[in-house]
């Protein structure tokens, strides 16, 4: 689930960004989108099973 809002999160993201940059621009864009949301759903996730391993 995580992956397909990021998924689409960066492609929303993308389109808007194609009427100013070129193809690779806003496929590297997409990219790095992905990355980040993945990145801050797997930190939280790992904070959260932390804090429930403390109990």
């Amino acid at each position: 689930m995580p992956t397909t809002i990021a998924f689409f999160i960066a492609v929303g993201s993308g389109i808007l960004l194609r009427k100013r940059h070129s193809w690779v621009g806003v496929v590297l864009h997409i990219y790095g989108q992905i990355a980040i949301w993945l990145s801050l759903f797997v930190m939280s996730l790992a904070i959260v099973l932390a804090l429930l391993g403390h109990k």
